[in-house]
């Protein structure tokens, strides 16, 4: 009897440690209990108690649509939501999601719609090795998304939605080894779209439209930025580079900004890219710009002004149907006679340093 006993009691503990043992993969529900084992039949209710019964490197999946509250994420885990589920995080307080993981250790997050009720931060990186967002929804907050770590880290962010994030939608500011890749993003009605005060940034694809700040941003340095195939309108600044900080513009269009590429006391280049329904097309002050094969035309004040001791070289381009062409009385301009200056309302060049030769 007593060796009965002994083998019950020795099968029971097996069975309610293996029920709790952490799981490659657990699952919340609308319907879930934060007490269950966040198995497939047994869902949790919230991605905070998920992520207590997941391994590293483990994968939280919502099954049905809800709000599956906030969470500070401590281990290398995914957080995804299939298509067609609207998986929730609505932040009242701070972050809605904060990244502390360990130095060499990743989180991903995929198909989330993250919203403020409130909170300043939707997500924030504080430490990690990577960071990969996929196809989200940021809105509401004042920081979108807060890259912020202090651990060298690569981050991407891909077709994504950032809407209303009235200081930034993306913020990169690290004293790190920060290296940021967005693609196919929109970043709409906020204040700025990426603005970058210390790292490495590549955005491609993507479009910043009806902030109050600038599109893309080199907002002092070290900063290196590439710009490709990219869109900002209808912001105070198309493209910004300021101080320290070194943009390349390739194949992109700014339209209808305040200014659209503005190299202030920063470096610029851009080449095969389009400026247009701006006040200034393109304003270097105090910075430096070469701009190579780009139409700039129909801005109502400057195609290009150069100004404060700034200094631009103009090759290839059309400058057209704008008020002046090229304005260049406190700054340099150099062209070697292959850009087309013509039509524009007022004058075609005016400049007192340098010299830009009509082709």
């Amino acid at each position: 009897m007593h060796k009965t006993s002994f083998f019950a009691g020795f099968a029971l503990f097996v069975c309610s440690t293996s029920v709790f043992a952490f799981g490659a993969r657990t699952f919340v529900a609308s319907n879930g209990l934060d007490s269950n084992t966040c198995g497939r039949t047994d869902p949790c209710r919230s991605f905070a108690a998920a992520m207590a019964q997941t391994a590293d490197n483990g994968e939280i999946v919502a099954l049905d649509s809800a709000g599956y509250g906030t969470i500070a994420i401590t281990k290398p885990l995914s957080i995804i939501a299939p298509l067609g589920v609207h998986a929730a995080i609505t932040g009242s307080t701070g972050d809605a999601i904060a990244i502390n993981v360990g130095q060499f250790q990743s989180v991903a997050l995929r198909n989330l719609y993250i919203n403020s009720g409130g909170a300043p931060r939707g997500i924030t990186f504080n430490t990690g090795s990577a960071l990969h967002v996929e196809h989200c929804v940021i809105s509401g907050f004042s920081r979108g998304i807060n890259l912020i770590p202090t651990t060298d880290a690569n981050v991407s962010i891909t077709d994504t939605m950032l809407r209303q994030d009235f200081f930034a939608a993306i913020v990169v500011d690290s004293a790190n080894a920060l290296q940021v890749i967005v693609d196919h993003c929109q970043m709409e009605h906020g204040g700025n779209g990426v603005l970058a005060n210390a790292g490495k940034v590549a955005v491609s694809n993507s479009t910043a439209d009806g902030g109050t700040g600038s599109g893309f941003a080199a907002n002092g340095g070290p900063v290196a930025m590439i710009v490709e195939s990219c869109t900002a309108s209808h912001q105070n600044i198309g493209v910004l580079s300021q101080a320290g900080g070194s943009v390349l513009v390739h194949n992109s269009a700014v339209l209808n900004n305040d200014v659209g590429y503005y190299a202030l006391g920063g470096d610029m280049q851009i080449d095969n890219s389009v400026a247009s329904g701006n006040t200034s097309g393109i304003d270097v002050n105090a910075g430096v710009a070469s701009i190579t094969a780009c139409t700039i035309a129909n801005n109502t004040t400057f195609g290009v002004r150069v100004q404060n001791f700034g200094h631009a070289q103009l090759i290839r381009n059309t400058i057209t149907r704008n008020n002046v062409g090229v304005d260049c009385t406190e700054g340099t301009a150099k062209s070697t006679g292959d850009n087309a200056i013509d039509e524009n309302i007022t004058t075609n060049v005016n400049c007192a340093f340098g010299t830009v030769n009509v082709a």
